[in-house]
């Protein structure tokens, strides 16, 4: 290897580095949805993980798998593994996106179940598209960043945000 050259990281291979232990659910949400949009997503598994029959670094995500690249760098095979270091930032981008899922109606609240739903659940949901989870991961990390009134808003929406919503 040449002297310049770095070697790749976890991080690198998804496009993204690892979250930061003081990364907010905010920034991880929108980590993943950019993940989901580069390299694609999928359901019934975290991880399609022979794109085109090749096996890769960057495969194609559900939400929760999405979650993960966003926070670990790369590909687990149990992303919601809580004694891996990382997974209270895990949990806490998972908490904001169960929060604002529940509050429009896409899953079950906590405080009024019947007979659906997780995230997960969600992403797999027949009529659930790519499109509706970059838009649910945005809005949720838009909800959990939302500025007190009268004050000023610490992300201003994107071209490609505005988009979306």
């Amino acid at each position: 290897m040449h002297p310049t050259q770095n070697p790749p990281t976890p991080g690198t291979l998804s496009g993204a580095a690892p979250a930061d232990l003081t990364d907010t659910p905010a920034a991880v949400l929108r980590r993943a949805a950019l993940y989901l949009e580069r390299h694609g997503w999928c359901q019934h598994v975290y991880y399609d993980r022979s794109k085109n029959g090749l096996a890769t670094s960057t495969p194609p995500a559900d939400v929760l798998g999405a979650i993960g690249m966003a926070v670990y760098g790369g590909p687990l095979l149990d992303v919601m593994d809580q004694d891996r270091r990382g997974s209270a930032v895990f949990y806490a981008a998972y908490g904001a996106l169960c929060h604002f899922l529940a509050a429009t109606g896409r899953i079950d609240s906590p405080t009024a179940p019947s007979w659906l739903w997780t995230p997960a659940e969600w992403n797999d949901y027949p009529t659930t598209t790519k499109t509706d989870v970059i838009r649910a991961l945005l809005r949720a990390a838009r909800a959990c960043e939302r500025p007190a009134p009268g004050t000023t808003p610490a992300h201003e929406p994107t071209p490609r945000e505005r988009t979306l919503r």
